[in-house]
């Protein structure tokens, strides 16, 4: 025993509660305990043997008493007995079904217990028992918290799925109203007769926002023709040259952004001798 640490039978005193008259001593312990590790593990190594003796029941009858009435008013130490008691009839039953012979066992390779039986044996290693014991529960209990999260996460992980997967459903129901309400091409009414020109007002297109081009059909002859869109006489917005008609008439899209507000005329001019210079087919756009 170390000369700065207390004798083993003061700190055994301690540990039974028979130190209470001594309080200087008493708290100049517990303090000592708390502030030096080895010394921590010497009071756990006595308490063990405590613990042992009263299990073994070779405490003295004064002693016993003293466990009963204080030592064992600890839950911890409570807990440590009931393990005890539990290791002890496993290692009974499992060594009388083996044999009744006291056969010195050897658990770890090249380490023999010393002569005093399995008894003292086990004893000796009883807090190694007992940390491995509770390394074991501290395990299962770790892959049951990590198993548990793992569920959570998995299980959230297929909530924001299903979530998403509405959204989108939702947001393509918004889109596909949207474009009823205001699809990608318009269709203008179309446009009947060379050397007529058709007002304004006679048709009229309204523009919404996702609108992206205005389709026309002008009945003209077949050839080929250049179209200017004007929302004012000589502002040109967009045009295209050498377009095919066919005996079906002129067919093509124009850009929406391309047609102002109010009044928009398209010049359609044809690439043959012998016909007017060009027409003009005007519609008004509302956006």
């Amino acid at each position: 025993m170390n000369r700065n640490f207390p004798e083993e039978s003061t700190i055994r005193q301690y540990l039974l509660g028979r130190l209470d008259e001594q309080e200087e001593l008493e708290t100049s312990l517990s303090l000592q305990i708390l502030s030096d590790d080895k010394l921590a593990e010497i009071v756990d190594s006595i308490e063990d043997e405590i613990i042992e003796d009263y299990l073994d029941g070779t405490l003295s009858a004064a002693d016993k008493n003293a466990a009963d009435t204080y030592f064992l008013r600890s839950p911890e130490r409570n807990e440590k007995v009931h393990f005890a008691r539990l290791l002890r009839s496993h290692l009974e039953k499992k060594a009388s079904s083996k044999s009744k012979a006291e056969i010195p066992v050897d658990p770890v390779p090249g380490f023999l217990p010393a002569g005093g039986g399995r008894v003292d044996y086990w004893r000796s290693h009883f807090r190694t028992y007992c940390e491995i014991a509770a390394l074991i529960i501290l395990t299962a209990v770790s892959i049951f918290y990590i198993s548990t999260l793992q569920h959570r996460f998995e299980s959230n992980q297929a909530q924001l799925k299903n979530e998403l997967a509405k959204e989108r459903e939702h947001s393509a129901n918004l889109f596909a109203q949207l474009q009823q309400k205001h699809p990608e091409t318009l269709n203008l009414p179309t446009f009947f007769g060379v050397n007529l020109r058709a007002k304004a007002n006679d048709h009229k297109v309204k523009i919404g926002p996702t609108t992206k081009f205005i389709h026309v059909e002008v009945n003209v002859p077949s050839g080929f023709y250049d179209v200017r869109l004007e929302s004012t006489p000589g502002s040109t917005t967009w045009f295209q040259a050498r377009l095919g008609a066919t005996s079906y008439g002129l067919v093509f899209d124009f850009p929406a952004q391309a047609a102002e507000s109010g009044d928009n005329c398209l010049e359609v001019t044809q690439h043959q001798p012998n016909t007017p210079a060009s027409e003009q087919f005007c519609f008004w756009a509302d956006r």
